[in-house]
C-alpha cells in the first residue's frame, strides 16, 4: 500500500495538470474563435481604423489593412468634404460648390470638375461631375445664341434625336432657355442674360447620381449682381 500512494500522487498530478492545460487550450481557442469574429466582423475603414492590430496608411486616398490582411480605402480628401460647401464670388455673380473642388478661372470662364475615383485622366467621363459658367463676348440675345450653339452640336452630334429641344427654363430668377444633349454623355447647356450680358451655363456629370444632385444644388445658389460692371 505504501508503494501505490507515489504512483497515485503521480497520476493525480498527471490529471491535474492534463485539466490545467485541456483548460487552457479551451480558453485559447475561444479567444482566438472571438478574435476571428472581430476580424471578420471588420467590412469598413472606418471599422478597420478602430480594429486592435489594424495597419494605417497615410497614401491618397488611405488605407487600412487589418490582421488578417484585408485592405479597405478611406475616403479622398475631397469625398471627406463633400458635406462642407464653400462660396465663389466675382463681380458679376456668386455661387457655392463643395469643398475640396478646384476651381478654374480662365478669360471670362469659370469653372470645376471634379473626377470620382475610378476616373482616368485624360478620358472621356464616366465617373465625376463638371459645372462651367461663362460670359458669350458680342452677344445680345440668349436666344439667338442658343439657337445657333444648338444646331452646331447637331452637326457635331450627327444625330439630331440626342439633342433636345429649346425650353424656357428660370435660374436665380432670370428667363432662360436650355437644351440638353446626349452626345456622348448628357449636357445640359443653360443661356441667360442679365445686367446686358449673356451667359452660358454647362453641366455634365456621369455615374453616381450624388453628382447631379451637386450640380443642381450649385445652379440652384447661383445669384446675380444688380447692374454689374461691365468687364
Amino acid at each position: 500500500m505504501k508503494n501505490n500512494k507515489p504512483q497515485a500522487l503521480k497520476i493525480n498530478s498527471i490529471l491535474a495538470l492534463t485539466s490545467i492545460f485541456a483548460v487552457f487550450v479551451a480558453t485559447f481557442f475561444i479567444w482566438q474563435n472571438n478574435e476571428l469574429k472581430k476580424l471578420l466582423n471588420i467590412n469598413s475603414f472606418e471599422e478597420c481604423v478602430k480594429a486592435k492590430g489594424s495597419q494605417i496608411q497615410t497614401t491618397e486616398p488611405p488605407k487600412c489593412v487589418t490582421k488578417d490582411g484585408r485592405e479597405f480605402e478611406g475616403p479622398r480628401k475631397e469625398e471627406a468634404k463633400e458635406d462642407i460647401w464653400e462660396k465663389y464670388e466675382s463681380q458679376n455673380f456668386s455661387f457655392i460648390y463643395p469643398a475640396g473642388v478646384k476651381i478654374k478661372e480662365e478669360n471670362k470662364t469659370i469653372s470645376l470638375i471634379y473626377l470620382g475615383k475610378t476616373q482616368k485622366e485624360e478620358t472621356e467621363l464616366y465617373d465625376g461631375y463638371s459645372f462651367s459658367i461663362s460670359q458669350i463676348e458680342n452677344a445680345t440675345n440668349p436666344l439667338s445664341v442658343i439657337k445657333k450653339e444648338r444646331e452646331s452640336s447637331i452637326k457635331a452630334c450627327g444625330n439630331p434625336q440626342k439633342i433636345s429641344e429649346i425650353e424656357e427654363i428660370e435660374v436665380a430668377q432670370i428667363k432662360g432657355y436650355q437644351y440638353t444633349s446626349d452626345c456622348p454623355i448628357k449636357t445640359i447647356n443653360i443661356y441667360l442674360q442679365n445686367s446686358k450680358k449673356v451667359y452660358r451655363i454647362t453641366t455634365t456629370w456621369a455615374g453616381d447620381e450624388k453628382y447631379k444632385n451637386i450640380l443642381d444644388k450649385v445652379i440652384a445658389s447661383l445669384n446675380f449682381k444688380e447692374n454689374s460692371p461691365q468687364e
